[in-house]
């Protein structure tokens, strides 16, 4: 070039040209990344459009009464997104596990573990929506609430059960609503048991073909008349709670007296999707 205005003219011209269509390429290239995340994003809702109630009910702030460990990973849902719809089944459970719980495509659980999982939690949403849908409040506690803030489910060592707290004293009623849930899954060889004096907190409901049970403990939501919220249970002859029974016997202390706030209006936890 050295200095001759006709070929500095003529580089720069192609340099500009150059550059012009490396930007389009650049465009094209973030468009099409965009295109791809965007679909992948689309697919994911999809399949979580298909399972309306993957939030569950659970326990809000508490303090130390209610192992409470700071929202962890758990993603939160707000409360009117899920009262009202159908609960998953377990082959769109087992979609979202088989989806959380793969390296590339190369499952990362047996089959079997997907199977048991996805009908453990099926269930789980079918307690829910069943009270739900007769009014009575019921929520993740104990564990289970722990599992939702850690682990969005179960905790995945030394757990073997789903603990629920359902705000109704009426213990009939509620073993007739549990009964009826059972039927609607095509359980009906399976019925919910009172759990065995002295330290009968409320039911349990055991699965032959389940890796985990369901316990159902009976809160009083108006503790007192106080707005205050404790577990009571069934009370025996002498009108002691089995909930302090039960208390004493294995925490040595008597059941924790929560605020209204604690637990009401819920907090919705992902519970069974671990994403």
């Amino acid at each position: 070039i050295n200095g001759d205005p006709n070929k500095k003219y003529a580089r720069d011209s192609a340099w500009l040209h150059v550059s012009v269509w490396a930007r389009l390429v650049a465009i094209v290239v973030l468009f099409t990344i965009i295109c791809v995340m965007v679909a992948k994003s689309n697919n994911d809702t999809t399949l979580s459009s298909t399972t309306p109630a993957l939030s569950i009910p659970d326990q809000r702030v508490g303090g130390r009464k209610s192992m409470h460990m700071g929202p962890g990973p758990a993603s939160t849902a707000k409360h009117a997104a899920c009262i009202g719809k159908r609960a998953p089944n377990a082959t769109e459970v087992k979609q979202l596990l088989i989806r959380d719980y793969t390296d590339g495509k190369v499952p990362l659980k047996p089959d079997e573990w997907y199977d048991d999982r996805a009908k453990l939690y099926a269930l789980t949403y079918a307690f829910v929506a069943g009270f739900q849908a007769r009014g009575v409040p019921i929520f993740l506690a104990g564990g289970s609430h722990l599992g939702a803030r850690r682990h969005h489910g179960v905790i995945p060592f030394k757990e073997k059960d789903v603990d629920f707290a359902v705000f109704s004293l009426d213990i009939a009623r509620c073993k007739t609503i549990i009964n009826e849930i059972l039927d609607d899954a095509d359980l009906s060889d399976v019925r919910a048991q009172d759990v065995k004096p002295p330290y009968s907190f409320g039911m349990n409901v055991e699965v032959p073909s389940l890796s985990h049970y369901f316990d159902f403990w009976f809160f009083d939501s108006n503790y007192h008349n106080l707005g205050q919220v404790k577990c009571i249970g069934p009370k025996d002859k002498k009108g002691e709670s089995g909930c302090a029974k039960w208390y004493r016997n294995y925490n040595k202390m008597d059941p924790p007296v929560f605020d209204h706030g604690d637990w009401f209006p819920p907090a919705y936890q992902v519970f069974g999707s671990h994403r």
